[in-house]
């Protein structure tokens, strides 16, 4: 079974994988980062995390990553506890990460840097150069694959970057605001990327991104966190009109100017 004929999973019904945080609190000294956060991610679907900065999201993304371990609170794949597994663990029980800066090889080519990433299951060079091959196939990369990825534009570093974490055959990747700077193209570009993964790769999606379009145009569910707490889930439709969620974002002045017309 290659990577694009993996099974689909999720909350739908589907037989898949789950990836559970509950109660999860993260305490700095006297500072909480997060307080007594919930979270639940099918494999076959797309959820959003906002909030303003400083939410807390990050601080969520890297305990269910491995990088952060939870002062109380637990994290679950499947029924497995996961909170004393390192990054390293984590990966390779199927959670992968990209991150905002795309930490790519820049002086391999955009091919080499994807097989890089294949390495790490166990794959053979032959079976890494496979499983790129098709990753450039799906990902529109293949006029890039001799490419050094340092010669890239942002868009196809980006996306370079969600190849390599889906080289790595997950369950889920985690994507950390991945159209950082990019321009409205490019954003679209980004979207009909993320939108397919669930499909052809058999894997769920945690988007943390501030880019609203993307969110709203990427994601089925979407999560919000406020101060360290999670202050609304819900379907697209039903967020952007949430007044807590708007308070959050404009404060509750500016929220009740903004009346109806939700997030921009």
């Amino acid at each position: 079974m290659g990577i694009l004929d993996l099974p689909r999973g999720g909350p739908s019904g589907y037989p898949g994988s789950r990836l559970i945080a509950e109660g999860v609190t993260v305490r700095f000294g006297g500072v909480s980062a997060l307080s007594g956060v919930d979270l639940e991610l099918g494999q076959s679907e797309i959820v959003g995390l906002i909030g303003p900065n400083g939410a807390g999201k990050t601080t969520l993304v890297n305990v269910l990553t491995g990088f952060q371990r939870p002062t109380q609170g637990k994290v679950e794949l499947d029924g497995l506890d996961l909170r004393s597994d390192k990054p390293f663990q984590l990966a390779a029980r199927g959670i992968s990460r990209t991150f905002q800066a795309g930490r790519l090889f820049r002086r391999l080519t955009v091919r080499e840097n994807l097989e890089v990433a294949g390495f790490h299951t166990g794959c053979t060079r032959r079976q890494a150069r496979e499983t790129a091959d098709r990753l450039l196939e799906e990902l529109d990369l293949t006029a890039f694959a001799g490419s050094t990825a340092g010669s890239l534009n942002y868009g196809h570093e980006r996306r370079v970057g969600i190849g390599r974490a889906l080289a790595t055959k997950p369950k889920f990747v985690l994507m950390d605001e991945p159209a950082s700077g990019m321009n409205d193209a490019e954003c679209e570009e980004l979207v009909a990327c993320i939108a397919g993964i669930p499909a052809q790769f058999g894997c769920g999606v945690l988007l943390i991104e501030h880019n609203m379009k993307v969110i709203l145009n990427a994601c089925e569910r979407i999560q919000v966190m406020d101060g360290g707490k999670r202050i609304a889930m819900g379907k697209p439709k039903a967020i952007i009109t949430d007044a807590r969620v708007r308070a959050a974002y404009f404060g509750t002045r500016h929220a009740t100017a903004a009346g109806g017309n939700g997030i921009h």
